[in-house]
């Protein structure tokens, strides 16, 4: 027998009609991720919820969580499009801990998925007419949104957990992306 005091027992049907009735009032759905098939398929960024993504070496993991971290904490983003600014309403104070890329290397790929700018534009310098002009109106969407960046390259667990507590406690910080 299990001495557990965590463990939960129930009939599969047990209070089965309230848990539907409470999905009607308040669906299970989080923010919306970078990627609107893996919002579809995960219901988006749940709090709570565990996302693991796993791909060889170089296949774009890190720009894929820092993209999902953009689109929850900062509501601008330039459409390519429309060659306009958009607002999606979406500021969520948002953790993104980096253990192998540096402050910098985040910021340029911030400032590149905002701006919609080529990286490497900003990387050299050397802008394309209007690119500049972008690039600095997403600095400044950037600064006054709830999104912040820790880099610590050599980590303990308990490390990572004092970490999100302290942003979690100033800043009610309550999505992480961890690379």
């Amino acid at each position: 027998y299990c001495t557990n005091m965590l463990t939960t027992e129930i009939q599969a049907a047990d209070d089965a009609m309230n848990l539907i009735e409470s999905f009607m009032k308040i669906p299970d759905v989080g923010m919306p991720l970078n990627n609107d098939g893996l919002t579809t398929v995960t219901r988006g960024a749940r709090k709570g919820c565990l996302y693991m993504r796993s791909s060889a070496q170089g296949f774009g993991k890190s720009r894929m969580a820092v993209g999902d971290a953009v689109k929850d904490s900062i509501p601008y983003y330039y459409d390519s499009n429309s060659k306009d600014w958009k607002y999606t309403g979406l500021s969520e104070p948002t953790l993104y801990i980096t253990t192998e890329m540096t402050v910098d290397e985040i910021q340029t790929i911030v400032i590149a998925t905002v701006s919609k700018v080529n990286e490497e534009h900003i990387l050299y310098g050397e802008y394309e007419e209007g690119e500049l002009d972008r690039v600095k109106q997403a600095v400044q969407y950037i600064q006054s949104s709830p999104i912040y960046i820790v880099h610590i390259p050599g980590f303990s667990i308990d490390d990572i957990k004092n970490i999100i507590k302290k942003y979690n406690r100033e800043y009610r910080v309550e999505y992480i992306y961890f690379d």
